[in-house]
């Protein structure tokens, strides 16, 4: 059972762990949950957009944490609905498992998609078709990986309530069944220094790398040295 004195007792200890952020995105939420909303200001919006909220992000946001600490760069404040979702938020929501042509025209490694082919979504555009974006439809975006990736939540269909990884030109990549099972899944990767340890193991490559390339080029120096002296003599 998520709450936020849990919550915040493993974010606590991970930034103790990771002070200088070098986990993918923790600098940018520097593992802080923001304060709950309030629960009229999100049925306010919800009454405004037609839509209505997955019930265990709802009580997430209202009596955990509005944003803040989460995958990547971190959740998007519901607070600011309107900075970071679309306006299209209560049209529905309903792309299709792609098929093998379809995951080879997608933002997606094929490879990836043969293991997981009951997680890849997609939609098929009709030129005929009113709606000229129909991949934007009927979701809340809850964060971004980064560049055009976002982590989003359907909030309509029959995929209501899922956390989806998508690049925003209709590929859908299932992660979780619902928003506290993605978030769990966040935390014991926090808590576990999974995450960490990832991250110390890229940054000692590159470093690994750095120094390298500078023996390279001491070497190439040399060479060089040599060659002109040689020419000198």
């Amino acid at each position: 059972m998520l709450s936020r004195n849990y919550i915040c007792n493993i974010l606590d200890k991970a930034q103790k762990a990771d002070p200088d952020y070098i986990v993918f995105g923790a600098n940018k939420h520097t593992y802080k949950l923001n304060p709950p909303i309030e629960a009229a200001e999100v049925k306010a919006i919800e009454e405004k957009y037609s839509f209505t909220l997955p019930e265990d992000y709802f009580k997430f946001i209202t009596e955990i944490g509005d944003g803040g600490a989460g995958p990547d760069y971190g959740l998007y404040p519901f607070a600011d609905f309107e900075k970071s979702n679309y306006p299209t938020i209560a049209k529905r929501f309903c792309p299709h498992n792609a098929s093998p042509e379809e995951a080879k025209e997608i933002n997606l490694l094929y490879e990836v998609y043969e293991q997981n082919k009951d997680k890849v979504f997609t939609y098929t555009l009709d030129d005929n078709s009113d709606d000229e974006w129909p991949y934007l439809n009927g979701f809340l975006i809850l964060g971004t990986k980064g560049c055009q990736y976002d982590f989003i939540m359907p909030i309509n269909g029959k995929h209501r309530g899922k956390v989806f990884d998508t690049d925003n030109e209709t590929c859908f990549y299932l992660v979780a069944k619902n928003f506290n099972e993605f978030y769990t899944n966040w935390l014991g990767d926090i808590a576990s220094q999974k995450l960490l340890k990832k991250a110390q193991d890229l940054e000692a490559r590159i470093n690994a790398l750095k120094k390298g390339t500078k023996k390279v080029k001491i070497k190439e120096v040399k060479k060089e040295t040599k060659k002109k002296n040689k020419k000198k003599h």
